[in-house]
C-alpha cells in the first residue's frame, strides 16, 4: 500500500487520497486489535461525559467498561466502545480514533 501511495504521488494521480484512506484504515485495524489500544480508546472516550446525548446510558456504559477492563474482557470492551460512539454527539471516525492515542514505537 505504501508503494502504491508513493507511485500515486510520483505520478500525480488522483488516486492518492484513496490510497491514503486505505493506509489509514489498515493502520486502524492493526491498532484496534491490540488490547492496550482498545483500553486507551475507552479511557479517552469516558474523559468527556458532556459529549454524550444520553447521560444515563453513558454512566452505565462507563461503569460496565471499567469492569470489563478490570476483568480483562477486551473483546467485550471493543463492542462497548461502539455503543459509546453511538451516543456521542459527533461520531468518531477511524482517523480520529487513531489520532486519539499517542502511539510510540520503541
Amino acid at each position: 500500500m505504501v508503494k502504491l501511495a508513493q507511485k500515486a504521488i510520483d505520478n500525480d494521480e488522483s488516486g492518492f487520497n484513496n490510497r491514503l484512506k486505505e493506509l489509514s484504515n489498515f493502520r486502524f485495524n492493526i491498532l484496534w486489535n491490540q488490547d492496550w489500544y482498545a483500553i486507551e480508546i475507552f479511557n479517552s472516550f469516558v474523559l468527556f461525559p458532556y459529549i454524550y446525548t444520553d447521560k444515563t446510558a453513558f454512566a452505565e456504559l462507563k461503569q460496565n467498561g471499567l469492569e470489563l477492563v478490570r476483568k480483562n474482557r477486551i473483546d467485550e470492551l471493543r463492542f462497548l466502545i461502539f455503543k459509546l460512539n453511538q451516543i456521542r454527539i459527533e461520531k468518531a471516525t477511524n482517523d480520529e480514533l487513531v489520532g486519539t492515542v499517542n502511539v510510540v514505537s520503541g
